[in-house]
C-alpha cells in the first residue's frame, strides 16, 4: 500500500469513528453549529491534521442546500440530519457523507433515501464492471459513470433533483481529477485513483439526500474506505 493509499485509509476511517460519536448525540434542542464543533473536537483529539473543507450539518429543509453553512438552528423530534466530512491525515483528504432520521422517518424521506442508495451502487457496479480486471483496460470514464446515475434518476423523472457531479477525484486537494461530471468525458478513473461516490436529490425547501463514500478504484472493481453503515435502519435515531 502507498504512502498516499495509507493516508487516506486512515483519514476515512477517522470519518468513520467520528460519525459513531455523534449518531447518539443528535438529539433534540442541540444545534446544527454545536453538533459541527462536536464533531471538528472529536476529530482533532482523534488525530486528523486538519479539515478537508468546513464541516456541514444540516438540518430540515437545510439538508436541501447541498453547500449548506451550520446555523443555530435546533434539532427538533422527527427531522432529518445530513453530516458532510473530509479532514486530513498525512497530507491527503477524505470525504463522506451521512444521512440521519432523528425519530420517526417520513415516507418520502425513506423512498429518496432508497432511491440515492440504489444510484450509487448502480455507479459503484459501473466502477467494478467497466474494463475491470483487463491488464490494457484504460479505466473508467467520468462522464459515463456519471451518465449511469443520471439515467436512473431520469427513468424515475427526478433528474432535475440531481444538482451536482457525481464525484471527484481526492488527494493533496479534497477536489481534484478525475471528475465524475457530464463534462469529464475525457477523464478516466484508473486502478488506484480515489474518488467519491455521491448521488443526491434536492427537493427545493422541503428537504435533500446524498450519500458519500470515498472509494478505490481497483484492477477488479472497487473497494469502499469510508464503511460507515448506509441502510435506512442504521440512519434511524430512535428518541
Amino acid at each position: 500500500m502507498t504512502s498516499k493509499l495509507t493516508s487516506i485509509a486512515a483519514s476515512c476511517r477517522l470519518l468513520d469513528q467520528a460519525l459513531y460519536f455523534i449518531k447518539p448525540l443528535l438529539t433534540p434542542g442541540k444545534t446544527e453549529q454545536q453538533i459541527k464543533r462536536q464533531i471538528n473536537r472529536f476529530l482533532k483529539k482523534s488525530g486528523a491534521q486538519g479539515f478537508a473543507f468546513p464541516t456541514i450539518v444540516a438540518f430540515g429543509n437545510h439538508t436541501a442546500n447541498i453547500h449548506h453553512r451550520p446555523t443555530n438552528r435546533k434539532l427538533t423530534t422527527n427531522q432529518i440530519v445530513m453530516i458532510d466530512i473530509g479532514v486530513k491525515v498525512g497530507g491527503y483528504c477524505s470525504d463522506a457523507t451521512r444521512m440521519f432520521f432523528a425519530g420517526k422517518t417520513q415516507p418520502s424521506w425513506a423512498i429518496a433515501y432508497r432511491q440515492v442508495l440504489h444510484a450509487q451502487q448502480i455507479a459503484l457496479n459501473h466502477l467494478r464492471h467497466s474494463g475491470s480486471g483487463r491488464k490494457d483496460s484504460p479505466g473508467v470514464n467520468g462522464a459515463e459513470v456519471d451518465q449511469t446515475v443520471r439515467h436512473y434518476f431520469k427513468k424515475l423523472n427526478l433528474d432535475r433533483h440531481f444538482i451536482h457531479g457525481l464525484g471527484h477525484g481526492i488527494g493533496r486537494a479534497i477536489h481534484q481529477f478525475p471528475r465524475l461530471n457530464p463534462k469529464a468525458k475525457h477523464q478516466v478513473v484508473k486502478p488506484g485513483d480515489v474518488i467519491t461516490v455521491e448521488p443526491g436529490l434536492y427537493f427545493k425547501n422541503r428537504f435533500g439526500i446524498r450519500i458519500e463514500d470515498t472509494v478505490l478504484k481497483t484492477r477488479s472493481g472497487y473497494r469502499l474506505l469510508t464503511k460507515f453503515p448506509k441502510d435506512l435502519r442504521s440512519a434511524t435515531i430512535k428518541l
